[in-house]
């Protein structure tokens, strides 16, 4: 029986499409951008890399932005791009409006919910304090603050005996293949593929529970409440 539902942060419960499309003029106020392309044309491109490439590092996703015809040379260094990167996420924060009610509407049936997120403790903290999230959750873990990044298995461990409960009875919800499904599915716990961006992991097992978006989990059947 499930008795914990924990969430990833980026594409999960965040709109980090609709991130970049608000702050996509931070490229043009940054770097040489070419003449003709628009902000909406920057944020196709950015968001084109991000869905294609944010699986394999900051480095491949951002190297591929640099060279997606939109700037000038020199073309931004890789150093550069990851800077504004930060920029953004500090910056700006669009949530799913679906994201809030979908956590209180399973905390309310007597889950325990709670968030794992990879990055930065500053830069995840005020992402949570922009998307009004703060006390949200039972508990948080920031990969930056606990020492260890997911996939390690530890940083699900560590969470399921936090929340009082077995692995096996705690989902892990997430868009990343590597990160989300994998970690969680080796630390024992119950995965669940969000489908914001591609799966790109042919040699992972994709998990029996996907969803479009966490708006869909309190219908889930695995869901079916606890006393």
């Amino acid at each position: 029986m499930i008795k914990a539902v924990v969430f990833d942060l980026d594409h999960t419960l965040y709109d980090r499409y609709g991130t970049i499309s608000m702050g996509a003029h931070l490229a043009r106020k940054t770097f040489a951008v070419k003449e003709g392309v628009t902000d909406a044309q920057i944020a196709e491109k950015w968001i084109f890399c991000d869905k294609s490439f944010v699986h394999f590092g900051f480095e491949k996703m951002y190297g591929e932005l640099a060279r997606s015809g939109i700037f000038t040379e020199p073309l931004p260094t890789i150093e550069q791009m990851i800077s504004l990167h930060y920029e953004l996420y500090t910056s700006y924060a669009v949530p799913y409006d679906f994201a809030i009610p979908a956590v209180k509407a399973l905390k309310e049936r007597g889950f325990a919910v709670a968030l794992i997120t990879n990055g930065r403790s500053a830069v995840q903290r005020k992402k949570l304090r922009m998307l009004d999230m703060v006390g949200l959750f039972d508990e948080v873990t920031v990969g930056g603050e606990f020492g260890l990044q997911k996939p390690h298995k530890e940083i699900f461990l560590d969470m399921a005996q936090r929340l009082g409960v077995d692995p096996s009875e705690m989902m892990y919800v997430g868009d990343n293949p590597v990160n989300d499904i994998k970690g969680s599915r080796e630390a024992g716990c119950v995965p669940v593929w969000v489908r914001t961006t591609e799966w790109n992991f042919p040699d992972i097992e994709k998990p029996e529970i996907s969803v479009g978006t966490v708006e869909e989990l309190p219908r889930l059947g695995i869901l079916g409440g606890v006393s």
